[in-house]
């Protein structure tokens, strides 16, 4: 634990922010983007 004052704030800045993706989702992801606009996204 950290002694002293906490910077809830500055804590929450710095965190680490990670997704877990799986390629499936991350496909299936893509194929809807690309269902959306075909015109442009050949």
């Amino acid at each position: 634990m950290l002694n002293g004052p906490v910077y809830p704030l500055l804590v929450k800045d710095f965190w680490p922010r990670c997704d877990i993706v799986e390629q499936v989702d991350a496909d299936q992801e893509y194929k809807n983007k690309v269902a959306e606009d075909p015109e442009n996204n050949k």
